[in-house]
């Protein structure tokens, strides 16, 4: 006759463990729910309140170990147990707290140690062994208090949207011209273009060479070279590990975008751009549309004392850096203010209340829960960047004008149909439109993933 099965000795301890715990837990007034497939968790408790009987929607899940033996060195007073890996690293992982209850069946005993609480550290977790005090964690009547408010119960993941001061320079000229210089310096050149009609195209001097993206065998940059025009690929500049390559490369970058915009002037001791006064002084806005209003990006402030006289002058401005990141060229935005004030009719200069003006205005930015930086990037460069991101640039003469990483010599403008602040889930909403006669244009997009900086 054939052998029946049979039911092994450590199934009916397995059994009689759940069902010790299932009995505590009804004693300390909770529920718990065995699972019909073990995976390293045997069940979950359901917590209730003790006083109103309401279901707190708080779940601890459990492991049990039971075992009719002694457990290892155990005494009176306490035992110890091995972890096993897979299983310490499936409970850690988790965001619903883990407890381990050992359990004695037949003596009716069982005690419980928290997992996340018993390896706090890398030292505890790389030992995988837990010390069970058996006076203090005993699992019965007295641990409801414990298991109800003194287990570490994870909080859950928190969405936050990052705006970031990076904007990606999607685009670039696809050459640079090089050639060897006429002139000595800024000046020199200077005088050389003054008879020039029209604007100007942006050029860099350099160790005795002249560099532009725009052509220096047409005029008017072809009177600043003596010599052959040489052509450079962008990208290999773009792409090099050259210190000086790569320094050269940030300063045209930078000097085609501050030239690139009439509305905007560089201010050389303070090394920003900002917006150029009105013609009559009165406030101008920037970045209006169908859903914004834009913002006052130059107006007067006038005096407490005397509410018909001007104080001063605020001017919207802006640092840009270009860096290289994880082989991804970014133009950083720093926004800035530029406060000026009126000596004769049509003359701004720098006034004299600038540096206490600024400090007021950036610990203004500061709030309860809004810092300096998070205020500037939030606030300030949703004006910068709602009007010149994710577009493409074209040749007018509009006033309206902002400034991104760009790059064609020509006065261009923005011309989105609406302004958000960044991060944007798509660009669709910008038009776009550029005859390309000179160059290929530069412009920056936020909605390219950022990449972690190079170590």
């Amino acid at each position: 006759m054939a052998g029946r099965k049979t039911v092994t000795p450590q199934t009916i301890i397995g059994e009689r463990g759940i069902n010790l715990i299932e009995r505590r837990c009804l004693e300390m007034g909770y529920l718990f729910h065995p699972r019909r497939v073990d995976h390293g968790i045997d069940g979950h408790i359901d917590l209730v309140d003790p006083g109103s009987g309401t279901l707190l929607n708080q779940t601890l899940l459990v492991q049990s170990k039971a075992s009719d033996r002694p457990f290892s060195a155990e005494t009176d007073q306490s035992f110890r147990y091995v972890c096993d890996d897979r299983d310490l690293d499936l409970w850690l992982s988790g965001n619903a707290p883990v407890i381990l209850v050992f359990s004695h069946p037949k003596q009716d005993e069982a005690w419980w140690v928290e997992v996340k609480a018993a390896f706090p550290d890398a030292a505890s977790r790389a030992s995988r062994t837990v010390v069970v005090g058996k006076q203090a964690q005993r699992f019965d009547v007295g641990a409801a208090a414990a298991l109800l408010s003194g287990l570490y119960l994870r909080p859950p993941p928190i969405t936050e949207v990052l705006t970031t001061n990076l904007l990606p320079v999607t685009e670039m000229p696809p050459v640079i011209y090089a050639a060897t210089s006429a002139v000595g310096d800024y000046r020199a050149g200077g005088e050389v273009l003054a008879g020039h009609d029209g604007r100007r195209p942006e050029w860099l001097l350099r160790d005795g060479l002249v560099l532009s993206f725009a052509s220096l065998r047409e005029a008017p940059l072809s009177a600043l070279c003596d010599g052959e025009v040489e052509e450079h690929d962008t990208s290999e500049w773009a792409g090099s590990e050259d210190t000086e390559v790569r320094y050269r490369f940030m300063d045209l970058l930078s000097r085609t975008v501050q030239g690139s915009y009439p509305d905007l002037r560089w201010h050389n001791k303070r090394r920003h751009v900002h917006f150029r006064a009105s013609t009559n002084l009165t406030p101008r806005k920037a970045g209006k549309g169908p859903r914004s209003r834009g913002r006052t990006v130059f107006g007067p402030h006038y005096a407490k004392s005397d509410p018909e006289r001007v104080s001063y002058y605020h001017h919207a401005a802006l640092r840009t850096r270009f860096r290289r990141i994880g082989g991804i060229w970014y133009c950083q935005l720093e926004p800035d203010y530029c406060f000026t004030a009126e000596p004769s009719p049509g003359l701004l200069t720098a006034s004299w209340l600038a540096s206490s003006a600024l400090t007021g205005t950036r610990r203004s930015w500061a709030g309860p829960e809004c810092g300096p930086t998070t205020w500037a990037v939030s606030r300030t460069c949703s004006a910068w960047t709602g009007r010149c991101c994710s577009a493409r640039w074209r040749p007018s003469r509009s006033a309206a004008a902002s400034t991104t990483a760009g790059g064609d010599p020509r006065p261009p403008t923005w011309h989105p149909t609406r302004t958000r602040t960044i991060p944007r889930p798509t660009a669709r909403s910008l038009r776009r439109s550029w005859p390309p006669r000179i160059s290929t244009p530069m412009s920056c997009s936020p909605s390219s993933p950022m990449p972690a900086p190079n170590p």
